[in-house]
């Protein structure tokens, strides 16, 4: 069996103080290594593992186990620790989403505007050291996926990704990022969830898909 990890806004799993993010493998348990600590009320917003077993964290906090590594750290071997690069900068808001490329690099979506000493307009990569995309998109991410094909959904708030337009929708192939036809209208995405047949689904606060009602 494996382990499932879990994050919010919580101090306690099961009955064990747990200060944000717990782990279940048959009864639940902390993350070895020391505790979060948060600076609001939204605490963890995303986890992703990668393909050697590293858990990123991405959320509203100031660090974990004495690092400061602020919104973003990862765990891995019991242990927390900060990204590199990420001690000559941090990110300077929240996280609301991460993901995990096919080439297993994480990128990490939300409102800030500086990772790493890099500036990186609500969307960036990190694969060893961080990386912008582009220019980024106009306004906040929400949701990030990572397609079979091994493009990036980025849904959010925005009209306009890598300088072009991109109505709540956009994806991004490595290089550039390129619209989802006529995006969400009415609404915005707030996650992504890819399935077999790489097709899309996506929730969130939507009314309107291109000119489709979506009631």
């Amino acid at each position: 069996a494996g382990t499932l990890y879990v994050g919010g806004y919580f101090i306690a799993a099961g009955g064990t103080l747990t200060n944000y993010i717990a782990r279940w493998s048959n009864a639940w348990g902390t993350l070895l290594g020391g505790t979060m600590t948060h600076t609001a009320n939204q605490g963890i917003q995303s986890l992703a593992i990668n393909q050697t077993g590293t858990l990123f964290i991405g959320g509203t906090f100031n660090g974990a186990a004495g690092s400061t590594s602020r919104n973003l750290v990862r765990w891995f071997n019991n242990a927390y620790g900060t990204l590199n690069g990420q001690q000559s900068g941090t990110i300077d808001n929240i996280i609301y989403a991460l993901t995990i490329g096919l080439d297993n690099r994480l990128y990490f979506g939300g409102e800030f505007g500086n990772a790493g000493g890099t500036a990186t307009t609500r969307v960036g990569q990190w694969f060893g050291s961080f990386g912008t995309m582009t220019s980024g998109v106009s306004n906040k991410v929400n949701g990030l996926a990572t397609m079979l094909d091994g493009r990036i959904f980025v849904g959010g708030n925005f009209a306009v990704a890598g300088g072009g337009s991109a109505l709540t929708v956009a994806f991004w192939n490595g290089v550039q990022f390129a619209p989802a036809g006529g995006g969400i209208t009415n609404g915005a995405p707030q996650t992504g969830f890819v399935r077999n047949d790489n097709s899309l689904l996506i929730s969130g606060r939507i009314q309107q898909v291109g000119s489709v009602p979506t009631p």
